[in-house]
């Protein structure tokens, strides 16, 4: 159960690197401080750093092993954290 719940999370993690890396400009209008360029260089940075994630989710997945399956949710939230206060910061 826990196998399947994984990598239900890695495949939601790989969606939402996908749409950071190639539809980021859909988030360019909520970031006003920066130029256009620096502002999708960051979430494209993300994107890729879920992916990263993404990868190492269908391995804690594949090995099914909980210590790697409690490290792959540490850094899942641990990532979404990042993400969140860091966007948040260049919101406003």
């Amino acid at each position: 159960m826990i196998r399947i719940l994984v990598l239900l999370l890695a495949v939601v993690t790989g969606v939402a690197s996908y749409y950071l890396m190639k539809k980021s400009a859909a988030f360019l209008p909520l970031l006003k401080k920066e130029t256009a360029t620096e502002s999708q260089q960051f979430i494209e940075r993300f994107g890729r750093y879920y992916l990263i994630i993404a990868i190492l989710g269908i391995l804690a997945a594949i090995f099914n092993r909980p210590l790697l399956s409690i490290g792959f949710i540490f850094f899942v939230l641990l990532l979404s954290t990042l993400f969140s206060l860091t966007f948040a910061k260049k919101m406003s």
